[in-house]
């Protein structure tokens, strides 16, 4: 039985290390994210916060090397809760070894896979099934980030076609894919919410930092649809630095859920995460 959480849990939080495994950021940010950004660094941005109680340590490169890392970092880590690594998505019988390693041996609740581009197909070509359903046998948790209206509806025929896999769609559903097909992003996004292994994280994306754009319309949209107990709150830490800082970026969270009930906040701010990545 998994443990409640005690304070405030920060769903989305990366660890970058120069020199290491390639991170997937872009060009124009690293003066700002282009160091060692770890636990130590994340620590002294969150004194400033306050409350910040355990995180989900999330990938953010596509390597099993990356993974055994994360995996590394985590046991040495008195924040981490839980860890969303890297499996090989197009090769099940690779990802079953790699997962069953992954899994005995540290904190993985999770893995993400970044798409290489905005038709990659791995999320609806037939390895996803079997790799889906590796997942769902483990208990463990796919992250789905969505650079592409495509990824939401891919991400949202797999949950239906394995129900007994958790899903969790990064940063709002990255809203600003319905700048250029809103329409589109809005029926994607209401298709996850239809089904009840989807969650999402109450979270905003680089595209979205980069872009300076208001997150009320978006926010609002999330939690209607989908409700407190499939919505939690995260920094995307040290990404959020490009705009909020880490502080900032709680009081920017906190902000878009001034309307909701101090219960359904408790849920949206430790609840979910909690119960869906299992600690």
């Amino acid at each position: 039985m998994p443990t409640a959480a005690r304070g405030v849990v920060d769903a989305h939080v990366h660890f970058f290390r120069r020199g290491g495994t390639a991170h997937a950021v872009d060009p124009s940010t690293r003066s700002v994210l282009d160091h060692d950004l770890g636990e130590s660094e994340l620590v002294a941005d969150a004194a400033t916060a306050r409350g910040i109680d355990r995180i989900v340590l999330v990938q953010s490169a596509n390597s099993i090397a990356d993974a055994a890392r994360l995996r590394d970092d985590a046991g040495r880590s008195a924040l981490t809760a839980v860890v969303v690594g890297w499996i090989t998505p197009t090769d099940p019988e690779r990802a079953d070894t790699e997962l069953a390693q992954l899994v005995e041996r540290g904190l993985l609740r999770g893995v993400r896979h970044l798409p290489g581009s905005p038709d990659d197909p791995w999320l609806r070509e037939p390895a996803a099934l079997e790799v889906g359903a590796l997942l769902a046998e483990r208990e463990v948790v796919l992250d789905v980030l969505g650079t592409d209206i495509r990824h939401l509806r891919d991400a949202a025929r797999l949950a239906a076609e394995l129900p007994g896999l958790r899903i969790v769609v990064d940063h709002m559903a990255t809203p600003t894919l319905a700048d250029r097909e809103p329409v589109e992003w809005n029926a994607a996004v209401a298709a996850l919410a239809q089904l009840p292994n989807v969650a999402v994280k109450f979270s905003v994306g680089q595209r979205e930092l980069l872009s300076g754009r208001s997150h009320d319309r978006a926010a609002a949209a999330v939690l209607e649809l989908f409700g407190p107990l499939r919505v939690m709150a995260a920094s995307n830490w040290p990404v959020c630095r490009l705009r909020y800082g880490y502080a900032g970026m709680w009081q920017e969270l906190r902000r878009l859920l001034r309307t909701a009930t101090s219960s359904d906040i408790d849920q949206v701010v430790r609840g979910t995460a909690a119960r869906i990545y299992r600690f």
